[in-house]
């Protein structure tokens, strides 16, 4: 059902946004020069292999500290917005290339997503803590934000090719939420995912692109930028009036 597969996608989305790593490719999307890594960089890698991991993932952690401003950019689509993990609130619109707009709002637990041509004027309201696996819904979980700490368990090298800047490749069929099925479907190129990434002088994630074109050609890469932390977050409930909430079952989730 249209209905079931466009709500999965909007929590997916979010949980890109907090993660900054996801399993679906691009058109080519990139982020921009001064945050993007270049695998190719002239700079003398410095550190151990360890060392780069132990830096990525305390850099991710810190996702969990401050408000930010986020942008990523995947197949025809480019999602731009804001999330404070301190407060669990996120809100992002997605321009999905020429289509209509789809709008989402997370509070704490509380999820919300309007796109015209499928909730109408209306914005849909999911409560994530009544599906019998809500972990998997859970974008922004207590203690790792977006599950960064558990994203970067999932890489199987990096190493350090400049001054903030990495390179190695990652297991996307461990990803959270994955199953069985979906790692079949990717195939044994999942299992070593080309990623690049950049940390500011503040030791903060400022990038993480991965490039899927290893699992399937025509993949490009998923690209998730972060810049002004500390930005002024405030996202509003819709109006009572202008809710519905989500039907009782949705195809596709946990437990249905």
């Amino acid at each position: 059902m249209r209905y079931g597969r466009m709500t999965r996608t909007g929590i997916a989305l979010l949980a890109t946004a907090a993660i900054g790593v996801a399993g679906c490719g691009s058109n080519g999307g990139s982020a921009s020069p001064d945050a993007t890594l270049d695998p190719t960089s002239s700079a003398a890698p410095t550190g151990t292999a360890a060392d780069a991991r132990e830096a990525l993932a305390a850099a991710a952690m810190k996702l969990g500290e401050q408000s930010v401003r986020v942008k990523m950019t995947t197949t025809g689509m480019t999602g731009t917005g804001v999330m404070d993990p301190k407060t669990r609130m996120v809100e992002m619109t997605m321009d999905m290339g020429g289509q209509q707009n789809m709008e989402l709002r997370a509070l704490g637990d509380d999820f919300y997503m309007r796109m015209p041509g499928l909730t109408g004027d209306k914005w849909m309201h999911i409560d994530i803590t009544k599906y019998s696996d809500s972990a998997n819904l859970n974008f922004m979980p207590d203690g790792d934000p977006g599950s960064a700490a558990k994203t970067m368990e999932n890489i199987v090298d990096v190493k350090q090719t400049g001054d903030g800047r990495y390179a190695g490749t990652i297991d996307m069929t461990k990803a959270e939420g994955a199953n069985a099925a979906a790692a079949a479907l990717l195939g044994d190129g999942a299992r070593a995912v080309p990623f690049t990434a950049s940390v500011d002088p503040q030791g903060r994630l400022t990038s993480f692109e991965v490039d899927m074109s290893v699992v399937n050609s025509a993949a490009g890469k998923l690209s998730t930028t972060y810049s002004d932390f500390g930005v002024a977050v405030n996202v509003q409930r819709p109006p009572a009036d202008q809710v519905q909430e989500a039907p009782s079952t949705i195809p596709g989730f946990p437990g249905n």
